[in-house]
Protein backbone atom coordinates (compact mmCIF):
# COMPACT_ATOMS: atom_id res chain seq x y z
CA UNK A 1 0.00 0.00 0.00
CA UNK A 2 1.28 3.69 -0.59
CA UNK A 3 0.09 6.94 -0.27
CA UNK A 4 0.47 10.11 -2.72
CA UNK A 5 0.49 13.59 -2.03
CA UNK A 6 -3.84 14.99 -1.41
CA UNK A 7 -6.27 14.50 0.54
CA UNK A 8 -6.78 10.91 -0.95
CA UNK A 9 -4.80 7.51 -0.83
CA UNK A 10 -4.91 4.54 -3.95
CA UNK A 11 -4.23 0.97 -3.04
CA UNK A 12 -3.32 -1.99 -5.74
CA UNK A 13 -3.63 -5.68 -4.45
CA UNK A 14 -1.72 -8.29 -6.53
CA UNK A 15 -3.76 -11.84 -5.88
CA UNK A 16 -2.71 -14.98 -7.89
CA UNK A 17 -6.11 -16.52 -7.90
CA UNK A 18 -4.97 -20.14 -8.16
CA UNK A 19 -2.79 -20.26 -5.22
CA UNK A 20 -4.81 -17.72 -2.75
CA UNK A 21 -8.29 -18.98 -2.50
CA UNK A 22 -7.60 -23.07 -2.28
CA UNK A 23 -7.88 -22.91 1.27
CA UNK A 24 -9.65 -19.95 2.31
CA UNK A 25 -13.83 -20.11 3.34
CA UNK A 26 -15.96 -17.97 1.08
CA UNK A 27 -18.23 -16.67 3.86
CA UNK A 28 -14.80 -15.27 5.44
CA UNK A 29 -13.94 -13.78 1.94
CA UNK A 30 -17.51 -12.30 1.52
CA UNK A 31 -17.52 -10.74 5.18
CA UNK A 32 -13.98 -9.23 4.29
CA UNK A 33 -15.09 -7.69 1.07
CA UNK A 34 -17.99 -5.88 3.08
CA UNK A 35 -15.67 -4.89 5.82
CA UNK A 36 -13.17 -3.27 3.72
CA UNK A 37 -16.22 -1.38 2.07
CA UNK A 38 -17.05 -2.80 -1.78
CA UNK A 39 -20.24 -2.45 -3.04
CA UNK A 40 -22.59 -4.74 -2.93
CA UNK A 41 -22.76 -5.33 -7.19
CA UNK A 42 -18.70 -5.99 -6.93
CA UNK A 43 -18.76 -8.47 -3.84
CA UNK A 44 -21.74 -10.61 -5.84
CA UNK A 45 -19.44 -10.36 -9.22
CA UNK A 46 -16.80 -11.47 -6.89
CA UNK A 47 -18.46 -14.26 -5.25
CA UNK A 48 -19.91 -15.24 -8.69
CA UNK A 49 -16.56 -15.32 -9.84
CA UNK A 50 -14.76 -17.48 -7.13
CA UNK A 51 -17.62 -20.08 -6.58
CA UNK A 52 -15.63 -23.19 -7.47
CA UNK A 53 -18.02 -25.46 -4.94
CA UNK A 54 -19.22 -27.13 -8.45
CA UNK A 55 -18.92 -27.19 -12.18
CA UNK A 56 -21.62 -29.52 -13.91
CA UNK A 57 -22.15 -30.92 -11.06
CA UNK A 58 -18.75 -32.19 -10.25
CA UNK A 59 -17.29 -30.65 -7.13
CA UNK A 60 -13.78 -28.53 -7.80
CA UNK A 61 -11.56 -28.61 -4.50
CA UNK A 62 -10.20 -25.75 -2.55
CA UNK A 63 -8.28 -28.44 -0.06
CA UNK A 64 -7.45 -32.26 0.44
CA UNK A 65 -10.11 -34.63 -1.12
CA UNK A 66 -11.83 -36.56 1.53
CA UNK A 67 -14.74 -38.38 2.35
CA UNK A 68 -16.25 -35.26 2.99
CA UNK A 69 -15.91 -34.00 0.24
CA UNK A 70 -18.32 -36.92 -1.21
CA UNK A 71 -21.15 -36.49 1.25
CA UNK A 72 -23.45 -35.16 -1.13
CA UNK A 73 -23.32 -38.48 -2.34
CA UNK A 74 -23.67 -40.43 0.43
CA UNK A 75 -26.86 -38.18 1.31
CA UNK A 76 -28.65 -38.59 -2.32
CA UNK A 77 -27.88 -43.02 -1.91
CA UNK A 78 -29.38 -42.82 1.26
CA UNK A 79 -32.37 -40.77 0.56
CA UNK A 80 -33.13 -43.03 -2.16
CA UNK A 81 -32.93 -45.70 -0.15
CA UNK A 82 -35.26 -44.14 2.67
CA UNK A 83 -37.97 -42.99 0.24
CA UNK A 84 -38.69 -46.80 -0.68
CA UNK A 85 -40.62 -49.08 1.23
CA UNK A 86 -38.81 -52.24 1.98
CA UNK A 87 -41.90 -54.14 2.80
CA UNK A 88 -43.03 -54.09 -0.57
CA UNK A 89 -40.04 -54.83 -2.96
CA UNK A 90 -39.02 -58.16 -3.51
CA UNK A 91 -35.35 -59.34 -3.77
CA UNK A 92 -35.60 -58.96 -7.21
CA UNK A 93 -36.76 -55.83 -7.21
CA UNK A 94 -34.26 -54.60 -4.43
CA UNK A 95 -31.37 -55.68 -6.80
CA UNK A 96 -33.08 -54.34 -9.97
CA UNK A 97 -33.06 -51.01 -7.62
CA UNK A 98 -29.29 -51.17 -6.49
CA UNK A 99 -28.28 -51.44 -9.97
CA UNK A 100 -30.61 -49.28 -11.69
CA UNK A 101 -30.92 -46.25 -9.04
CA UNK A 102 -28.13 -46.70 -6.51
CA UNK A 103 -25.45 -47.41 -8.33
CA UNK A 104 -25.88 -45.11 -11.03
CA UNK A 105 -25.93 -42.09 -8.66
CA UNK A 106 -22.12 -41.53 -7.78
CA UNK A 107 -21.43 -42.70 -11.90
CA UNK A 108 -21.37 -38.88 -12.89
CA UNK A 109 -18.74 -38.17 -10.04
CA UNK A 110 -16.50 -41.30 -10.98
CA UNK A 111 -15.88 -40.19 -14.80
CA UNK A 112 -13.70 -37.36 -13.37
CA UNK A 113 -12.41 -37.87 -10.01
CA UNK A 114 -10.64 -40.48 -7.76
CA UNK A 115 -13.32 -41.24 -5.66
CA UNK A 116 -12.27 -42.37 -1.28
CA UNK A 117 -12.30 -46.21 -0.89
CA UNK A 118 -14.26 -44.85 2.00
CA UNK A 119 -16.95 -43.49 0.28
CA UNK A 120 -17.31 -46.67 -1.55
CA UNK A 121 -17.55 -48.92 1.24
CA UNK A 122 -20.21 -46.69 2.65
CA UNK A 123 -22.50 -46.61 -0.42
CA UNK A 124 -21.25 -50.61 -0.72
CA UNK A 125 -22.49 -50.52 3.00
CA UNK A 126 -26.02 -49.40 2.42
CA UNK A 127 -26.86 -51.09 -0.76
CA UNK A 128 -25.93 -54.16 0.83
CA UNK A 129 -28.30 -53.49 3.74
CA UNK A 130 -30.50 -52.49 1.06
CA UNK A 131 -30.88 -55.72 -0.69
CA UNK A 132 -31.25 -58.01 1.85
CA UNK A 133 -33.88 -55.78 3.56
CA UNK A 134 -32.48 -54.51 6.71
CA UNK A 135 -33.21 -51.36 8.07
CA UNK A 136 -32.46 -49.41 11.13
CA UNK A 137 -34.82 -51.35 13.46
CA UNK A 138 -34.59 -54.61 11.36
CA UNK A 139 -31.24 -56.44 10.72
CA UNK A 140 -31.10 -59.37 7.94
CA UNK A 141 -28.53 -61.62 7.47
CA UNK A 142 -26.49 -61.59 4.23
CA UNK A 143 -26.60 -65.13 2.87
CA UNK A 144 -24.41 -64.31 0.15
CA UNK A 145 -20.82 -62.84 -0.24
CA UNK A 146 -20.76 -58.83 -1.49
CA UNK A 147 -17.97 -60.17 -4.05
CA UNK A 148 -19.89 -63.07 -5.01
CA UNK A 149 -22.70 -60.59 -5.64
CA UNK A 150 -20.49 -58.83 -7.92
CA UNK A 151 -19.45 -61.54 -10.13
CA UNK A 152 -21.67 -61.95 -13.71
CA UNK A 153 -24.44 -63.70 -14.07
CA UNK A 154 -22.70 -66.53 -16.01
CA UNK A 155 -20.41 -66.93 -12.94
CA UNK A 156 -22.85 -67.13 -10.68
CA UNK A 157 -23.59 -63.78 -9.39
CA UNK A 158 -26.05 -60.98 -9.67
CA UNK A 159 -23.93 -58.83 -11.99
CA UNK A 160 -23.67 -55.98 -9.49
CA UNK A 161 -20.66 -53.84 -9.77
CA UNK A 162 -17.94 -52.93 -7.42
CA UNK A 163 -17.45 -48.99 -7.37
CA UNK A 164 -13.95 -48.69 -7.17
CA UNK A 165 -13.12 -50.82 -10.00
CA UNK A 166 -15.84 -48.91 -11.93
CA UNK A 167 -13.89 -45.86 -10.81
CA UNK A 168 -10.98 -46.93 -12.17
CA UNK A 169 -12.54 -48.21 -15.62
CA UNK A 170 -13.47 -44.33 -16.04
CA UNK A 171 -10.06 -43.07 -14.69
CA UNK A 172 -8.59 -45.30 -17.89
CA UNK A 173 -10.90 -44.06 -20.03
CA UNK A 174 -9.76 -40.78 -19.71
CA UNK A 175 -6.07 -41.65 -19.66
CA UNK A 176 -6.45 -43.30 -22.67
CA UNK A 177 -8.25 -39.87 -24.30
CA UNK A 178 -5.42 -38.21 -23.34
CA UNK A 179 -2.96 -40.72 -24.93
CA UNK A 180 -4.95 -41.31 -28.22
CA UNK A 181 -6.09 -37.70 -28.44
CA UNK A 182 -3.11 -35.52 -27.60
CA UNK A 183 -3.96 -32.92 -29.62
CA UNK A 184 -7.24 -32.25 -27.75
CA UNK A 185 -7.35 -29.02 -26.13
CA UNK A 186 -8.05 -30.39 -22.54
CA UNK A 187 -5.20 -33.18 -22.88
CA UNK A 188 -3.07 -29.86 -23.47
CA UNK A 189 -4.28 -28.01 -20.58
CA UNK A 190 -3.28 -31.48 -18.69
CA UNK A 191 0.37 -31.73 -20.10
CA UNK A 192 0.58 -28.03 -19.50
CA UNK A 193 0.20 -28.37 -16.36
CA UNK A 194 0.99 -31.71 -15.07
CA UNK A 195 3.93 -32.23 -17.72
CA UNK A 196 4.41 -34.72 -20.04
CA UNK A 197 7.11 -36.68 -18.55
CA UNK A 198 7.35 -38.85 -22.19
CA UNK A 199 7.63 -36.16 -24.29
CA UNK A 200 9.95 -34.09 -22.16
CA UNK A 201 12.69 -36.97 -22.41
CA UNK A 202 12.38 -37.43 -25.89
CA UNK A 203 13.49 -34.09 -26.75
CA UNK A 204 16.43 -33.59 -23.29
CA UNK A 205 19.36 -33.32 -24.97
CA UNK A 206 22.18 -35.70 -23.72
CA UNK A 207 25.70 -34.01 -22.63
CA UNK A 208 27.68 -37.46 -21.07
CA UNK A 209 27.70 -41.07 -20.50
CA UNK A 210 25.61 -40.59 -16.94
CA UNK A 211 22.85 -38.36 -18.51
CA UNK A 212 22.60 -40.56 -21.36
CA UNK A 213 21.82 -43.40 -18.80
CA UNK A 214 19.53 -41.81 -16.36
CA UNK A 215 17.49 -40.70 -19.44
CA UNK A 216 17.61 -44.34 -21.13
CA UNK A 217 16.56 -45.81 -17.75
CA UNK A 218 13.36 -43.15 -17.79
CA UNK A 219 12.27 -43.84 -21.09
CA UNK A 220 12.37 -47.37 -20.28
CA UNK A 221 10.67 -46.92 -17.06
CA UNK A 222 7.80 -44.69 -18.66
CA UNK A 223 7.33 -47.70 -21.74
CA UNK A 224 6.73 -50.15 -18.96
CA UNK A 225 4.56 -48.31 -17.30
CA UNK A 226 2.26 -47.47 -20.43
CA UNK A 227 2.07 -50.86 -21.34
CA UNK A 228 0.80 -51.97 -17.42
CA UNK A 229 -1.15 -49.09 -18.05
CA UNK A 230 -2.81 -49.95 -21.42
CA UNK A 231 -3.85 -53.45 -19.97
CA UNK A 232 -5.28 -52.08 -17.29
CA UNK A 233 -7.01 -50.19 -19.53
CA UNK A 234 -8.35 -53.04 -21.92
CA UNK A 235 -9.41 -54.88 -18.24
CA UNK A 236 -11.05 -51.88 -17.19
CA UNK A 237 -12.84 -50.39 -19.74
CA UNK A 238 -15.00 -53.72 -21.00
CA UNK A 239 -16.79 -53.00 -17.34
CA UNK A 240 -18.13 -50.14 -19.15
CA UNK A 241 -18.91 -51.82 -22.46
CA UNK A 242 -22.04 -54.28 -22.78
CA UNK A 243 -20.33 -56.22 -25.72
CA UNK A 244 -17.05 -55.64 -25.33
CA UNK A 245 -16.90 -53.09 -27.28
CA UNK A 246 -14.36 -51.95 -29.82
CA UNK A 247 -10.76 -53.11 -28.53
CA UNK A 248 -8.15 -50.32 -27.29
CA UNK A 249 -5.19 -49.74 -29.40
CA UNK A 250 -2.17 -48.55 -28.17
CA UNK A 251 -1.92 -44.89 -28.67
CA UNK A 252 1.29 -43.65 -30.90
CA UNK A 253 4.45 -43.66 -29.00
CA UNK A 254 7.09 -43.31 -32.37
CA UNK A 255 8.95 -40.25 -30.40
CA UNK A 256 10.01 -42.34 -27.72
CA UNK A 257 10.08 -45.17 -28.96
CA UNK A 258 12.98 -43.57 -31.56
CA UNK A 259 14.69 -41.80 -28.97
CA UNK A 260 14.76 -44.81 -26.52
CA UNK A 261 16.62 -46.59 -29.41
CA UNK A 262 18.87 -43.74 -30.05
CA UNK A 263 20.05 -43.33 -26.52
CA UNK A 264 20.55 -47.62 -26.10
CA UNK A 265 22.74 -47.13 -29.56
CA UNK A 266 24.54 -44.02 -28.02
CA UNK A 267 24.72 -45.73 -25.34
CA UNK A 268 27.26 -48.42 -26.73
CA UNK A 269 29.44 -46.11 -28.67
CA UNK A 270 29.71 -44.26 -25.05
CA UNK A 271 30.76 -47.07 -23.92
CA UNK A 272 33.59 -48.38 -26.69
CA UNK A 273 34.82 -45.20 -26.32
CA UNK A 274 35.39 -45.02 -22.58
CA UNK A 275 37.16 -48.40 -22.96
CA UNK A 276 39.29 -46.69 -25.75
CA UNK A 277 40.44 -43.68 -23.34
CA UNK A 278 41.99 -45.77 -20.79
CA UNK A 279 44.84 -45.59 -23.20
CA UNK A 280 45.52 -42.50 -21.54
CA UNK A 281 47.35 -43.55 -18.68
CA UNK A 282 49.77 -45.49 -21.18
CA UNK A 283 53.05 -43.84 -21.93
CA UNK A 284 53.66 -45.21 -25.47
CA UNK A 285 51.23 -47.17 -27.88
CA UNK A 286 52.42 -49.09 -30.52
CA UNK A 287 51.90 -47.91 -34.30
CA UNK A 288 49.57 -51.10 -35.28
CA UNK A 289 47.87 -50.35 -32.27
CA UNK A 290 47.27 -46.80 -32.52
CA UNK A 291 46.40 -47.19 -36.33
CA UNK A 292 43.99 -50.19 -34.82
CA UNK A 293 42.42 -47.84 -32.23
CA UNK A 294 41.77 -44.70 -34.98
CA UNK A 295 39.99 -47.11 -37.48
CA UNK A 296 37.69 -48.43 -34.82
CA UNK A 297 36.80 -44.66 -33.82
CA UNK A 298 36.29 -44.07 -37.49
CA UNK A 299 34.03 -46.91 -37.30
CA UNK A 300 32.00 -45.09 -34.54
CA UNK A 301 31.44 -42.65 -36.79
CA UNK A 302 30.24 -44.61 -39.18
CA UNK A 303 27.45 -45.03 -36.60
CA UNK A 304 25.96 -41.68 -36.69
CA UNK A 305 23.33 -42.78 -38.79
CA UNK A 306 21.42 -44.75 -36.28
CA UNK A 307 21.11 -41.78 -33.94
CA UNK A 308 18.53 -39.09 -33.86
CA UNK A 309 20.18 -35.33 -34.61
CA UNK A 310 19.41 -34.45 -30.70
CA UNK A 311 22.39 -37.16 -29.67
CA UNK A 312 24.90 -36.06 -32.00
CA UNK A 313 26.22 -33.60 -30.87
CA UNK A 314 27.21 -35.73 -28.09
CA UNK A 315 28.21 -38.70 -29.68
CA UNK A 316 30.41 -36.41 -32.11
CA UNK A 317 32.02 -34.38 -29.35
CA UNK A 318 33.04 -37.55 -26.85
CA UNK A 319 34.36 -39.35 -30.15
CA UNK A 320 36.45 -36.26 -31.55
CA UNK A 321 37.83 -35.63 -27.61
CA UNK A 322 38.89 -39.45 -27.69
CA UNK A 323 40.72 -39.32 -31.13
CA UNK A 324 42.71 -36.53 -29.76
CA UNK A 325 43.61 -38.23 -26.93
CA UNK A 326 44.77 -41.43 -28.87
CA UNK A 327 47.00 -39.05 -31.44
CA UNK A 328 48.47 -37.27 -28.32
CA UNK A 329 50.19 -40.94 -27.01
CA UNK A 330 53.86 -41.12 -28.13
CA UNK A 331 54.08 -43.94 -30.85
CA UNK A 332 56.86 -46.99 -30.40
CA UNK A 333 58.01 -49.52 -32.79
CA UNK A 334 55.63 -52.52 -31.95
CA UNK A 335 58.65 -54.72 -31.52
CA UNK A 336 60.27 -52.49 -28.90
CA UNK A 337 56.91 -51.63 -27.38
CA UNK A 338 56.18 -55.62 -26.97
CA UNK A 339 59.55 -56.91 -25.99
CA UNK A 340 59.26 -54.02 -23.00
CA UNK A 341 56.31 -55.46 -21.89
CA UNK A 342 57.33 -59.10 -21.88
CA UNK A 343 60.18 -57.70 -19.86
CA UNK A 344 57.92 -55.91 -16.85
CA UNK A 345 59.05 -57.31 -13.55
CA UNK A 346 57.42 -59.37 -11.44
CA UNK A 347 54.16 -58.02 -9.79
CA UNK A 348 52.19 -59.40 -6.98
CA UNK A 349 48.88 -60.92 -7.28
CA UNK A 350 47.40 -58.33 -5.18
CA UNK A 351 48.85 -55.06 -6.98
CA UNK A 352 50.12 -54.14 -11.15
CA UNK A 353 48.19 -55.81 -14.13
CA UNK A 354 47.04 -58.66 -12.02
CA UNK A 355 44.60 -56.60 -9.74
CA UNK A 356 43.37 -54.98 -13.65
CA UNK A 357 41.99 -58.33 -14.93
CA UNK A 358 38.43 -58.48 -15.15
CA UNK A 359 37.75 -62.48 -15.22
CA UNK A 360 40.80 -65.25 -14.97
CA UNK A 361 40.26 -68.34 -17.40
CA UNK A 362 42.13 -71.14 -16.23
CA UNK A 363 43.62 -74.13 -19.02
CA UNK A 364 45.62 -77.36 -17.81
CA UNK A 365 48.68 -78.59 -19.98
CA UNK A 366 50.55 -81.80 -19.77
CA UNK A 367 53.61 -82.30 -21.81
CA UNK A 368 54.24 -85.82 -20.65
CA UNK A 369 57.59 -85.33 -19.00
CA UNK A 370 56.30 -83.19 -16.18
CA UNK A 371 53.17 -83.23 -14.18
CA UNK A 372 50.07 -81.29 -15.32
CA UNK A 373 50.53 -78.02 -14.69
CA UNK A 374 47.80 -74.91 -14.97
CA UNK A 375 48.32 -71.66 -17.05
CA UNK A 376 45.55 -68.50 -15.98
CA UNK A 377 44.87 -65.77 -18.72
CA UNK A 378 42.79 -62.55 -18.73
CA UNK A 379 43.34 -59.42 -20.24
CA UNK A 380 43.69 -55.67 -19.03
CA UNK A 381 42.50 -52.89 -19.92
CA UNK A 382 45.02 -52.67 -22.81
CA UNK A 383 43.81 -55.31 -24.58
CA UNK A 384 47.06 -57.44 -23.75
CA UNK A 385 47.23 -61.12 -22.77
CA UNK A 386 47.97 -61.76 -19.41
CA UNK A 387 49.47 -65.14 -17.85
CA UNK A 388 49.01 -66.21 -13.73
CA UNK A 389 51.28 -69.60 -13.19
CA UNK A 390 53.61 -70.86 -10.99
CA UNK A 391 57.46 -69.44 -11.48
CA UNK A 392 58.84 -72.89 -11.26
CA UNK A 393 57.09 -75.93 -12.55
CA UNK A 394 58.52 -78.11 -10.67
CA UNK A 395 58.05 -76.12 -7.54
CA UNK A 396 54.55 -76.01 -7.32
CA UNK A 397 54.36 -73.70 -3.98
CA UNK A 398 57.36 -71.41 -4.89
CA UNK A 399 53.97 -68.98 -5.39
CA UNK A 400 52.49 -67.59 -8.70
CA UNK A 401 53.46 -64.32 -11.11
CA UNK A 402 51.94 -62.36 -13.52
CA UNK A 403 53.15 -61.69 -16.66
CA UNK A 404 52.62 -59.54 -19.86
CA UNK A 405 52.60 -62.27 -22.36
CA UNK A 406 54.29 -60.75 -25.60
CA UNK A 407 52.90 -60.62 -28.74
CA UNK A 408 54.52 -63.31 -31.53
CA UNK A 409 55.95 -60.82 -33.41
CA UNK A 410 59.02 -59.75 -30.99
CA UNK A 411 60.22 -63.25 -31.38
CA UNK A 412 60.42 -62.28 -35.77
CA UNK A 413 64.07 -61.21 -35.71
CA UNK A 414 65.49 -62.64 -32.18
CA UNK A 415 68.20 -65.93 -32.22
CA UNK A 416 66.65 -68.84 -29.94
CA UNK A 417 69.36 -67.32 -27.34
CA UNK A 418 67.35 -64.45 -27.48
CA UNK A 419 64.48 -66.13 -27.33
CA UNK A 420 65.63 -68.01 -24.15
CA UNK A 421 66.47 -64.61 -22.61
CA UNK A 422 63.04 -63.80 -23.01
CA UNK A 423 60.59 -66.65 -21.81
CA UNK A 424 62.96 -66.38 -18.74
CA UNK A 425 61.28 -63.88 -17.62
CA UNK A 426 57.92 -65.81 -18.11
CA UNK A 427 56.31 -68.37 -15.88
CA UNK A 428 58.28 -71.78 -16.86
CA UNK A 429 55.12 -72.62 -18.16
CA UNK A 430 55.49 -70.97 -21.51
CA UNK A 431 59.42 -71.94 -21.72
CA UNK A 432 58.13 -75.75 -20.99
CA UNK A 433 55.55 -75.28 -23.92
CA UNK A 434 56.93 -73.08 -26.30
CA UNK A 435 61.06 -73.60 -26.48
CA UNK A 436 62.00 -75.73 -29.72
CA UNK A 437 65.23 -76.79 -30.76
CA UNK A 438 65.12 -73.92 -33.58
CA UNK A 439 64.11 -70.54 -33.49
CA UNK A 440 61.55 -70.90 -35.99
CA UNK A 441 60.24 -74.15 -34.10
CA UNK A 442 60.20 -71.81 -31.31
CA UNK A 443 58.25 -69.15 -33.19
CA UNK A 444 55.99 -71.44 -34.31
CA UNK A 445 54.98 -73.32 -30.96
CA UNK A 446 54.97 -69.77 -29.31
CA UNK A 447 52.33 -68.56 -31.95
CA UNK A 448 49.69 -71.66 -31.44
CA UNK A 449 50.45 -70.95 -27.49
CA UNK A 450 49.50 -67.87 -27.85
CA UNK A 451 46.58 -67.76 -29.82
CA UNK A 452 45.54 -70.58 -27.31
CA UNK A 453 45.73 -68.63 -24.62
CA UNK A 454 44.36 -65.33 -25.94
CA UNK A 455 41.26 -67.29 -27.84
CA UNK A 456 40.42 -68.40 -24.08
CA UNK A 457 40.03 -64.66 -23.76
CA UNK A 458 37.01 -63.39 -25.22
CA UNK A 459 37.57 -59.86 -25.07
CA UNK A 460 41.16 -60.99 -26.86
CA UNK A 461 39.31 -62.59 -29.75
CA UNK A 462 39.13 -60.07 -32.36
CA UNK A 463 42.96 -59.27 -31.21
CA UNK A 464 43.58 -62.54 -32.52
CA UNK A 465 41.85 -62.15 -35.78
CA UNK A 466 43.83 -58.83 -36.76
CA UNK A 467 47.22 -60.58 -35.86
CA UNK A 468 46.33 -63.20 -38.28
CA UNK A 469 45.12 -61.08 -40.77
CA UNK A 470 48.63 -58.83 -40.11
CA UNK A 471 50.79 -62.43 -40.57
CA UNK A 472 51.45 -62.37 -36.86
CA UNK A 473 50.77 -65.36 -35.95
CA UNK A 474 52.19 -67.21 -38.71
CA UNK A 475 52.24 -70.90 -37.97
CA UNK A 476 55.67 -71.62 -39.25
CA UNK A 477 57.42 -75.11 -39.40
CA UNK A 478 60.61 -76.09 -39.36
Amino acid sequence: MRSKKGAKGWMMIKVDLEKAYNRISWDFLRDTLQDVGFPPNIINLVMWTLDLGKYLGIPIQQRRIGKATFSHILDRVHSRINAWNHTSLSLAGRITLSKVVLLAIPAYVMQVSVVPLGVFDEIEKQIRSFVWGSTRSTKRPHLVAWDQLCMNKDQGGLGLRKMKDFNRAFIMKVGYGILSNPDALWAKVLRSKYKDIAGTLATEEAEDSAQVGKLRSALESVDLKRRKILQQMRSDVALLLENGGSPIQSPSSAAEDARLASLISLDGILKQIKDITRLSTMNTIGKSKKRTVLVSLDELTERMPSLLEIDHPCAQRHIADACRMVESIPEEDDRIQDLSHARKPSTDVGSGSGTDVAQWNVLQFNTGNTSPFIIKCGANSNSELIIKAEARVQEPNGGEIVRVAPRPSILENMSLEEMKQVFAELPDALSLLALARTADGTRARYSRLYRTLAMKVPSLRDLVIELEKGGSLKDVRT
